[in-house]
């Protein structure tokens, strides 16, 4: 029995087999880490960038000409009496 035991626990020692897949699942899960915090590191940047921009085109959609809550200003030669006015807006 122990004579068994001892070639079991010689074949164990020299099999390489199990320590190449112990390998490569270590460096998938070190490749996944690096994935995972390198996406959330981005994409947190990548939502502020998407924030400011979105911002910016809300307030350039709401100040530019012709854009609603702007002044229309009534039309160069038309009369101030009553009447039919045109109204136009003016780029600055």
């Amino acid at each position: 029995m122990a004579d068994r035991v001892s070639r079991i626990c010689s074949r164990f020692k020299t099999d390489r087999a199990g320590v190449s897949a112990i390998e490569y699942a270590l460096l998938t899960g070190f490749v996944a880490v690096a994935i995972i915090s390198g996406a959330s590191v981005l994409g947190g940047h990548a939502s502020s960038t998407l924030n400011n921009a979105a911002t910016g085109f809300q307030t350039a959609s709401t100040s530019a000409p012709g854009a609603a809550g702007a002044a229309p200003t009534q039309a160069p030669g038309a009369s101030g009496g009553g009447g039919s006015t045109v109204a136009t807006f003016h780029k600055p």
